[in-house]
């Protein structure tokens, strides 16, 4: 996700953390559905292909998320209007 598009959140009011500010850029897919499952976030991100296949894991198995919003990659600009 665009690093400047939590910031920009952020300033609306948003609750948001980005990855890369919390130290966890490089984490593993695994880990970053983890933590926000962990934390209670809905996690958003352009890697469809991964997050798609986590989410079925997750409702294969009967465990929970706190929502995945997944997006091809789009200029941050439209990335805000449509969140």
């Amino acid at each position: 996700m665009h690093a400047n598009l939590g910031s920009i959140l952020g300033k609306r009011g948003f609750d948001v953390e980005h990855a890369q500010d919390l130290g966890r850029k490089g984490e593993s897919d695994t880990e970053q559905l983890a933590y926000a499952v962990e934390k209670k976030r809905c996690l958003i991100t352009f890697n469809i292909k991964h997050f798609v296949l986590l989410h079925n894991e997750y409702i294969s198995a009967e465990r929970e998320h706190w929502g995945i919003i997944v997006s091809k990659q789009l200029p941050i600009g439209d990335m805000f209007r449509r969140l």
